[in-house]
Formats: C-alpha cells, sequence, structure tokens
C-alpha cells in the first residue's frame, strides 16, 4: 500500500488538472451568452425586435447613401458586364464589408460596388446547436485580425432548426451579430441533408429566410445560401422550383442580396444550372469538394462550369474524405485551391469545432473557444490557417494525413463533447478502445508492481504456503486460466467501452433524463467495479491439497453445537454426525451441545448421546455470546462452530486440521516476525433439502442451492486476498486468535463476519475450501428467506457503520482485503441496485421519458458485445453454478423487502434483535403473509405489459432497433416477475408424490442392496430414493414381493452397515424393471442409517443443468395448472390385488419421474 500511495498521489494531481483545464475555458452557450450577446426573449418576435445593435443600423443608413451615390447602375448592368477569363492568376482583393459594402455577381466573381472583383475565403461552422462554444465574437474577431479571413458560413441544420427554433436563432443571431463586429461577410447557410430536397421544408426555409432577410434587411454583410447538398436524386426541376419561391422572398426585403443555390448530388451536378439557369441575377451555384475523395474528373467538371460563365461559390470544401473522416490529402487540396485561386472563386472550409474527424480545425481535446493556438490546431487547422492568411498552397507545410492524440487528449476529447446530442460516438470509437487498452495497461502494470511487493510480506495463506512451505503441498491454479483471464480481460474492456460511451453520449436535455440517466449510470459503474474484485478474486483462486500429517500430531478439538429452538429430532441428527467423525485419537474429539433456551429435554439428549451441555442464565450476546461461554469452560486449540442443523460428514476434521497443524510447522522454522499463522478456515455451508427457490419453482434437478455459488465459489476465491468471511457454521477456528480479538463479537447480529473480520484484522491467515463437509436446512418459507437475509444485511451494514470495524477505514487491513470486505458490504445495496434495473424501462416505455439516447449502430457496438461477454463470464468463470437468468431470480425476489432494513440501517435505526431462521421441516408451510409480498411485483408486472404494448406499437415508428432492445428489456425483466410470483406463491402439498414433504432428506442414487423376504428368500436390488421413513428400489422381478408383503433391507454402504424392517407400499413398472417403495418400519441401528443418508455428499444439483428459460416458465405453468385441477398423476398400478391382512392400510401412489439414472 505505501508503494503504491505515491501513484494515486500522482493520479489524483493530473485529474485535478485535467478538471481545472477543462473549467477554464466556457463551454457552453449560456457562458458565450454572457459575454457576447444581448438576452434574447421567450418568442421570435421579441427576438427579432430587439437584438439589432446600434452598429447595424449605422450600416444600412451607410449603405443607403451609398447605393444612391455611388451605384448608379443595376444588377442588370452589373451581370451584362463580363470579364473575360485570364489564365494567369490575377491578385484579387481581399473583401471587408466596411470597406466594400455589399457585394454584386459580375460574370462569375464577386465585385464590390466599385466594380472591383473580391474573394471571399473563410470557415464555415458545424450544426449550430452542436457546437455552440464556437460561435462567438471574442473567436470570429480573432479569426479576421489573425487568420486574415473574411467570410464565416453558419451551417443552419435545417431539421434542428425545426425541432428548436428558439435555440437555433438564438445562435444564429449571436453568429451573425458576431461577424458583423468582428468585420466579415456571413453566409447564412440553409442546411439540409436528411431532408434530401429542398421541397421537402419549404413552409419553414419560407419563414425562416422571411425572417432573416427582414431583420437584416439592406446589411452588405449577409450571402444567402439557400439549400445546401440536395441529395439522394433530388432533380434540378424541384431545386429550380424552390429558389423561385425562396429568392423573392429574400428579394422582398433585400433587392440586391447575392444568394447562392445548391445543385443536385450534394453540389456537384453543375450541369443542370448550366443548361436552365434560374432566371434570377446576382445569384451564384454551389459546388463542394473534398481533396481525398474528389480529384480529376470534378476539377474538369468546375473548369468547364467556370468556362461556360457559371458564377459558382464553394460554399463548403476540405482536405478529408467528404464524410468528414479518412486521411488529409495534401497533393490534391494543393490542386484544388491553385484551381480556385485561379479562377478567383470564394471558398468556405469545413468545419469550425472541435468534432472528432480530421476535417475539423480544432483538436478535439481543445477547450479553447476565443483564440486559437498552435496546441488547438489538428492538421488541417494548421494548414488552412496558412492558406487563409495568404500562404501559396504549394508552399504550405504538409502534416500528417490522420490527427493523433495523446493519452490525456483523448480524454479530454471525450468530456468536450459530453452533453452534445449530435455527436457521432463513432467517430470516437478509435480513440475509445485505444483509451480503455490504455488503461488497462496502466492498472495491469500498477497490479503487477502492488502484488510483487505485497507477496514479500506473506499475508495471505497462499503466499504463505507458497515462500515458507515444507515443499510437499502443491498449490494448483483453476483450470484454463488464460483462457478465462482473455474472457474476463475482454469483458472489462468492452465494459469499460460501453460506460465511456454511456458517461460522453447518452445523455439528453431535461433534468428528469439527465437524473434518471445518471442513477442508471452510478448504478452500472458501481456494479462493474464490483464485477472487477470478483473475477480478480476468481482468476487468482487456487486449489490447496489438504497437507499430509503423522496421526500424533492431530490436536485435541471443541465442536460446538449452537442451538436456541431447533427440535431434539433436528439435533440429535447433527450430534450422530458428530459421534461419528474420523480422527486418530477420538478421545481428543470433545462435543459440546450450547442450549441457550435452557431446555431439560435437550441436556437429557445430550446425556443420552454422550456429549458434553453448557446453558447459562441469559441470552446476553445472543448466539456470539452462546459461544464465548462455551469457549470459557472448554480449552481444546482449535474449535469447530457448527449450527444445529448442520450434520458433518465423518471426515470432516481429517480434511480440515491438518491445515492448522501444517501452517504450525512451517512456522517452526521462521523467526518471530516472520510467523503466520492460520485463524480461521471455512467449508461450505451445503444443504440436504432444496430450498424454496429449488422446491416452489419445480427446479431441485436442475438448478444448484441459491448459497452454493457464494460458499464454494465466492467464498474459496476470497483466500487468495485473505478476505474470506466466516459464515458462522461448518467452520475451524484457533482458539488463539479468538483469544486475541476477545472472543466471538457480540455488539452485532451477524457476529460470524465481524469475528472473521477482526480475525482478519489481527493478521491471521484465513482459508475457504470448496468440497462440502457438512450439510444442513434451508428457510422452509419464503417469509422466513426474507426474514434471514434482512438479518444478514442489517448486520453487515450495521458493522460497516462502526467507524471501528469499518473496513473502509480499518489500517490494519491490507489495500485488497478493504476492497473485498467493501464489495462483500455493499452487495447489501444491491436490492436498490436491482430496482433502478426494473423501473428504468417504464421510464420511456410507460411514461414515454427517454433516459437515454443512442443509435441502432451503437447499440450494437457498445451494449451487445458487453451483453454477450457477461454471459459466457459468468457461466465460464463459475464453472456454471450460476446465471444471469437465476441470479436476477435471487436478487430481484428480495429486493423491495431488503430496501427498508437496510435505508434504516445505514442511518442508524438497528436491528438489535438476534432470530433465529425458523429451519422446521414443512416446505409446503406458505406464509399468511404471501399475497402482501406479491403486491410490488404485480405492480411491476402490470407496468411490464403496459411498456411492452406501448413499445410494440412504437416499433414501426422508429427506423431503429433501440425500442427492441427496451422491449427485450422489459421481456426479462416480467419473466423475472412471473418466476417471482411463482417463487411467493409457493408450491401446493402433493402428499402422494411430493417427497420432501414426508422427509427432510432424498437421497438419490444407485447402490446395491439385498431384500430378503418372509421365507428367507434373498435378491439382489438397486437403491434408487433414501429416504428418512422410505426406501426406493430397483428390482428385476415382479413376483417376488407384492404390496403389503414385509421384507428386510440389507444396506452395506460404504463403512456403515444396517438392516431395515419394510413394508411394500407400491410396485411400479419402469423400463422392464420394477420400482418397489417400502416404508421403514424399524431399524436395527437407526445411527447408521443416518449416517448412510447424510455422510455424503447431498444428491441436489452441484450445477446448473442447461434448458430453455421458456421451459422453466412452462414447467411452473403447467405443473401449477394440473394441480388447481387435481388431476397431476393417473396411477396404474401392476401389482395383484392385496389378499392378506396388513398391519398398516397402505395407499400412497407414486409419481413416475423418480430414477436416476
Amino acid at each position: 500500500m505505501k508503494f503504491i500511495l505515491p501513484y494515486f498521489i500522482i493520479i489524483f494531481f493530473i485529474i485535478s488538472d485535467i478538471i481545472v483545464f477543462s473549467h477554464s475555458v466556457p463551454n457552453n452557450e449560456t457562458e458565450i451568452n454572457n459575454n457576447n450577446s444581448q438576452s434574447i426573449q421567450n418568442n421570435e418576435t421579441d427576438v427579432n425586435n430587439n437584438n439589432n445593435s446600434q452598429y447595424i443600423q449605422k450600416i444600412k443608413r451607410e449603405i443607403n447613401n451609398d447605393d444612391s451615390k455611388s451605384n448608379p447602375k443595376n444588377e442588370t448592368d452589373i451581370n451584362n458586364n463580363k470579364k473575360p477569363l485570364s489564365n494567369e492568376v490575377q491578385q484579387v482583393k481581399i473583401a471587408r464589408p466596411s470597406i466594400d459594402g455589399k457585394l454584386y455577381v459580375n460574370g462569375t466573381s464577386l465585385v464590390n460596388s466599385k466594380e472591383e472583383t473580391v474573394i471571399l475565403k473563410g470557415l464555415s461552422t458545424h450544426g449550430l446547436t452542436w457546437y455552440p462554444a464556437y460561435v462567438n465574437k471574442d473567436l470570429f474577431t480573432f479569426l479576421s485580425e489573425e487568420w486574415d479571413m473574411n467570410l464565416i458560413r453558419l451551417a443552419m441544420y435545417s431539421e434542428s432548426y425545426i425541432k428548436n427554433k428558439k435555440e437555433n436563432l438564438e445562435i444564429l443571431y449571436r453568429g451573425i451579430d458576431a461577424a458583423i463586429e468582428s468585420n466579415m461577410y456571413v453566409l447564412i447557410d440553409w442546411h439540409i441533408l436528411n431532408d434530401y430536397d429542398p421541397m421537402m421544408n419549404v413552409e419553414e426555409a419560407k419563414e425562416f429566410f422571411n425572417m432573416i432577410s427582414e431583420k437584416y434587411a439592406n446589411v452588405p454583410n449577409l450571402i444567402y445560401e439557400i439549400c445546401n447538398e440536395p441529395n439522394q436524386g433530388a432533380k434540378w426541376e424541384n431545386i429550380y422550383k424552390y429558389s423561385n419561391i425562396i429568392v423573392p422572398i429574400i428579394r422582398n426585403h433585400n433587392p440586391n442580396a447575392v444568394i447562392i443555390i445548391g445543385t443536385p448530388n450534394y453540389d456537384q451536378d453543375l450541369e443542370s444550372a448550366i443548361a436552365k439557369p434560374v432566371s434570377f441575377k446576382n445569384v451564384m451555384y454551389t459546388f463542394h469538394f473534398y481533396s481525398a475523395e474528389h480529384h480529376d474528373d470534378l476539377m474538369v467538371r468546375f473548369e468547364n462550369a467556370i468556362k461556360s460563365g457559371l458564377p459558382v461559390f464553394i460554399s463548403e470544401c476540405g482536405i478529408t474524405m467528404g464524410d468528414g473522416n479518412g486521411n488529409r490529402d495534401y497533393e490534391y487540396a494543393v490542386k484544388w485551391f491553385d484551381l480556385l485561386n485561379k479562377y478567383q472563386t470564394s471558398y468556405a472550409i469545413w468545419n469550425l469545432s472541435n468534432k472528432k474527424e480530421n476535417s475539423s480545425i480544432i483538436k478535439a481535446s481543445s477547450r479553447e473557444s476565443k483564440k486559437l493556438l498552435e496546441k488547438d490546431l489538428t492538421g488541417t487547422g494548421k494548414w488552412v490557417r496558412s492558406l487563409l492568411k495568404g500562404v501559396s498552397p504549394s508552399d504550405i507545410p504538409q502534416g500528417d494525413v490522420n490527427e493523433k492524440y495523446t493519452f490525456w487528449e483523448t480524454i479530454i476529447s471525450l468530456i468536450s463533447v459530453v452533453g452534445y446530442e449530435k455527436v457521432n460516438s463513432l467517430n470516437y470509437y478509435s480513440n475509445i478502445i485505444i483509451l480503455c487498452t490504455e488503461i488497462f495497461i496502466f492498472l495491469g502494470v500498477m497490479s503487477m508492481i502492488y502484488f510483487y511487493f505485497s507477496n514479500k510480506k506473506c499475508w495471505t495463506y497462499d503466499q504463505f504456503i507458497r515462500k515458507h512451505g515444507l515443499g510437499d503441498v502443491k498449490v494448483y491454479n483453476i483450470k484454463h486460466l488464460y483462457m478465462k483471464i482473455f474472457i474476463v480481460m475482454a469483458l472489462w474492456i468492452s465494459t469499460l467501452m460501453y460506460l465511456i460511451w454511456r458517461c460522453v453520449f447518452t445523455f439528453n436535455k431535461g433534468i428528469l433524463p439527465i437524473i434518471c440517466n445518471s442513477i442508471l449510470l452510478i448504478v452500472e459503474i458501481a456494479e462493474f467495479l464490483e464485477s472487477c474484485i470478483f473475477y480478480t478474486n476468481l482468476l487468482k483462486c487456487k486449489k490447496y491439497p489438504v497437507p499430509v500429517i503423522e496421526d500424533d500430531e492431530f490436536p485435541d478439538v471443541d465442536i460446538f453445537i449452537a442451538t436456541y429452538n431447533e427440535s431434539e429430532e433436528l439435533l440429535r441428527k447433527t450430534i450422530n454426525g458428530c459421534n461419528h467423525l474420523d480422527y486418530p485419537d477420538k478421545k481428543k474429539v470433545h462435543i459440546w451441545v450450547c442450549d441457550d433456551n435452557r431446555r431439560s429435554n435437550i441436556r437429557q439428549l445430550a446425556k443420552k448421546m454422550n456429549v458434553g451441555y453448557f446453558d447459562r442464565p441469559d441470552n446476553k450476546g445472543a448466539k456470539a455470546g452462546n459461544l464465548n461461554n462455551a469457549m470459557s469452560h472448554t480449552f481444546s486449540p482449535y474449535i469447530v462452530t457448527l449450527d444445529a442443523d448442520m450434520i458433518v460428514k465423518s471426515n470432516f476434521l481429517l480434511k480440515t486440521i491438518p491445515y492448522f497443524i501444517y501452517v504450525e510447522k512451517c512456522n517452526a522454522k521462521l523467526s518471530k516476525s516472520e510467523q503466520r499463522h492460520l485463524g480461521f478456515l471455512q467449508t461450505p455451508q451445503c444443504f440436504y433439502e432444496p430450498d424454496i427457490f429449488q422446491y416452489n419453482l419445480y427446479s431441485e434437478t436442475k438448478v444448484p442451492n441459491e448459497q452454493d455459488f457464494f460458499y464454494r465459489l465466492a467464498e474459496v476465491s476470497r483466500t487468495s486476498s485473505n478476505s474470506v468471511i466466516y459464515g458462522g457454521s461448518n467452520t475451524v477456528i484457533s482458539r488463539k486468535a479468538l483469544e486475541d480479538v476477545g472472543g466471538f463479537y457480540t455488539e452485532s447480529i451477524t457476529e460470524d463476519y465481524a469475528t472473521g473480520l477482526l480475525l482478519e484484522s489481527k493478521g491471521y491467515l484465513s482459508l475457504a475450501t470448496p468440497e462440502p463437509l457438512a450439510s444442513g436446512m434451508t428457510p422452509n418459507t419464503f417469509d422466513d428467506h426474507i426474514k434471514q437475509r434482512s438479518r444478514w444485511a442489517c448486520g453487515v451494514v450495521n458493522i460497516i457503520r462502526n467507524k471501528h470495524m469499518n473496513p473502509l477505514w480499518n489500517m490494519k487491513l491490507h489495500f485488497i482485503q478493504r476492497l473485498n470486505y467493501i464489495s462483500s458490504a455493499f452487495y447489501w445495496y444491491t436490492p436498490f441496485n436491482k430496482l433502478i434495473y426494473m423501473i428504468s424501462p417504464f421510464f420511456f416505455a410507460v411514461f414515454n421519458i427517454p433516459v437515454f439516447r443512442c443509435t441502432s449502430l451503437e447499440i450494437m457496438i457498445y451494449w451487445l458485445p458487453m451483453f454477450i461477454l457477461q454471459n459466457i463470464c459468468l457461466r465460464i468463470l463459475t464453472n456454471n453454478m450460476i446465471s444471469i437468468k437465476w441470479s436476477n431470480i435471487f436478487q430481484m425476489s428480495v429486493m423491495p423487502f431488503l430496501i427498508t432494513p437496510v435505508l434504516k440501517e445505514t442511518f442508524g435505526i438497528s436491528k438489535k434483535k438476534f432470530k433465529v431462521t425458523d429451519k422446521s421441516n414443512n416446505k409446503s408451510l406458505l406464509s399468511k403473509k404471501k399475497y402482501i409480498r406479491m403486491i410490488p411485483f404485480i405492480i411491476f408486472g402490470i407496468l411490464s405489459i403496459i411498456g411492452v404494448i406501448r413499445i410494440s406499437l412504437m416499433i414501426n415508428l422508429y427506423n431503429t432497433i433501440c425500442p427492441i432492445i427496451i422491449l427485450f428489456w422489459l421481456c426479462v425483466n416480467f419473466y423475472t416477475i412471473v418466476m417471482i410470483i411463482f417463487l411467493i406463491s409457493g408450491r401446493e402439498k402433493d402428499e402422494e408424490n411430493d417427497e420432501y414433504i414426508h422427509s427432510a432428506v432424498v437421497v438419490r442414487t444407485n447402490e446395491v442392496a439385498i431384500v430378503e423376504d418372509v421365507k428367507g428368500i434373498e435378491k439382489y436390488a438397486i437403491t434408487s430414493v433414501l429416504m428418512e421413513h422410505t426406501i426406493k428400489l430397483l428390482i428385476n422381478t415382479n413376483d417376488f414381493l407384492e404390496i403389503g408383503d414385509v421384507a428386510n433391507v440389507n444396506l452395506n454402504i460404504r463403512k456403515y452397515k444396517v438392516r431395515l424392517n419394510c413394508v411394500v407400499t407400491s410396485i411400479r413398472s419402469i423400463s422392464e424393471q420394477y420400482l418397489l417403495t417400502m416404508e421403514i418400519k424399524n431399524y436395527d441401528n437407526e445411527e447408521e442409517y443416518l449416517q448412510i443418508l447424510f455422510d455424503r455428499m447431498p444428491t441436489l444439483p452441484q450445477t446448473l443443468k442447461w434448458e430453455f428459460f421458456l421451459t422453466i416458465l412452462w414447467r411452473n405453468i403447467l405443473y401449477r395448472f394440473i394441480r388447481m385441477f387435481s388431476y397431476f398423476y393417473i396411477e396404474k398400478p401392476i401389482a395383484k390385488p392385496i389378499t392378506k391382512p396388513m398391519t398398516k392400510q397402505i395407499t400412497k401412489p407414486l409419481k413416475l419421474e423418480i430414477v436416476i439414472e
């Protein structure tokens, strides 16, 4: 941490410099308006009436006088006075309005009132509302004086004008006034593009030109370009017709105005104008070229038009490709501008902005908008500056053909376009890729440096074993490590690209859209940071084999079984598992029942099963106080903590204690300062019965337990950062470590989380192993599940609020440990994230509030790769234990019910009382509040349906896939909502076929059994299902036993032997075999049979079984529909009728899908 601190300081100052730099120049319309223009009223009439300056009025008076005195010729005289063309380039005057006044067309050239040929040369703005910062008096004056520029073209995009007239006119008027005050001519450009035919918006054009020509009547600075680049087959006939409408409107207010008329095919078809010129005088025709795209053929076309006498004005040109990008072509730029000089043709070069494209004059990283210095200019800007200042094109130095940006220039270029609606993010795609790559290279190098120095300190189990191990324990990396690293890196880069795009290019105007977008963005960034920590842990996950130690090295162990209100039957199974633990010297294993409810029957049970018993006079400190009480009466160096329902496997101690002894053997050869001690070892909390998600959603054979992912993967991965979370059960803890931290922490309802945090803060090592060594029961109703999660959430948040416990300020923890603990704490704020994800599509789909803007191509490029990689990455790195679909169901289901408790705990309203989770064996128990619990999801479901309907109707109105993406989002959410409603509604009782109604544990197995009838005849059978009071066997004959027969079943499974006395309750034919269902009447050794059931890996799924998401939905709908009519199974017994008396009437049918291959 000390080593990387200077780097964080450096990064802080660099970011500070960027922030200062980005705020040093006004970059919004408001700041410029305050400095350069008068305030604009709320309607166009007020603007037109109040915005003329005294300077404009003065110019009008001077021009009127000048027209009457010194300009006796009329338009016809001037246009008919054509000069002969010369092959020699003549010196042409650079016109200024203050000297040359109003201009006229004479032949193919522009002339002043003295009939002197003049030339206009300058720049064209980009869209006025896209880059308004560059429309200001200071910049125009600078360009006029320093660059010798006498023309500015103001590009009024017609579509933008139609959408927001007020904003566009404000900027346009500001630009016109700034040009007038800067002594430049101003070209008013009606910039059509997507509305490719000028007649498409002719009414708006009439309104626009009438307004402008009336407002600036007789002002000499204005020239009018009535339609930019007609395209997509727009015919000259339509342009001709359009001109006959617009020109008279302008001439009505300004009879001698120079008017420029567009030509077909993006202003390149001059032949049409030559063949049929308009009848008006004092007009010119537009021609556009870009040197990287338009070469000799267009040069010939241009020359032919000039030679034919057609007056041509180059209102837009550039030295790149026509789309503004592509390499700069300096060779043809020289040829083109030599040609323009030869024919004394005026021109405006595209474009005055910092847009991220090669045609821009200003660098995308520049925030300067008043005086453009060398560092602010692109290669295009530097070349154009020299051209405008009068340097011969062939003498101008050639720069790079493509613009290059440094790392910080890339960042600033992205900052500079935040909030500009019309900026195309695809123009910045390469920069975003480069920026992401550089960020990851930097972070990768910093991480390697950090881990290099941190490894020397040996503060994790992995580091300790690698450095100080005895050489007999090998640590294994996860399989396919490099492939997984590649996938994760691809995910991180794609996600970072997506987030940069979201930050820069997706904000809409308006307070509500900005607020909604910002909240969603914060959630996305938070989840990205959390995923970085999670996947980093997974990639560093290792496999640590159990060390080999001698039998006499196994120490004494105390096993604490904490109980409060659990049933005697449940505790009997747990104690039985402990009594069957394997250990070299079983006298060293001390089992204690820690009863915090002081029950006499539990005391008697402990005595009967030959284990110790502790109670205490009060319940101070809840579970932690109970365990501390047991600690005070025991002395073994290692303590195992078990919940009352957790039944250990017989090898639990053999698979855990050797880790502690091995670490101490390594410490024996080290100095005291080098020694590290293993504080606790956490094994998975596994479950032998399905949880509510598996059970209520009919997925007990398809989906792993919800907690398997955390304990068997997430916990194990935290070993690499020494931030394993103590889970409260199935754990071995060093007594010395506990005594060092004052015992189990009693000031929190999540004493386990706090105790583990304290142990690791003291420098003790922590280790989590993936192999399940004990299994227990889950909350049996959705209500109990909510109560359990609420207690966990409140406990963890309470710890984070404690300044002495908060890992953020705990300097005893290493940097990575703190990150992991902070991540685990903020996991409990996930409900807020899920709420945002749930309601975000409603804003647009239901309430028509556009949260963010995007195009179809942006969705495909930025969002889709991230979405696909998220699914792939989660599946591969979690070994198919979890998917986004099931993760959404798990987390969304608790979302509405955790928000309030977490908020209350965050603001100090603590939940002090420890409430034990009910784990009674009744999976069909339904909460009385289930319909209340459904209300939030019913509301979400209704909104989703409304949204789906509205978006479906919108799809035809949008020429984009964006509504389809929102529709997809709504459908995913609706699917999750339906599954959660099924989850809360529970699973109806099925006494006849639901195995979990009759037994907490259902073991699906295929082990050998010997069936013996009353005559002593034996037959071999294969076990199919083992339960506490029922077994199911597969046998090859159906004439051996009948329903009602009594038989003995001998089981010899692993090291356990048991003889069961059973009665046959059902016989079914399955695949040429016969399935016998037998009820157990009594056992010769019940304890041994319990071990057969529990001393094994639970036979519930350990990984996801792939199935189409609609299959799960259909299964739940079908089962529930059929159960509504009580017609789920049809019984077809094949056995002979019962002819002999029975001690017990058996009528239980059997469902079909029970055979496990």
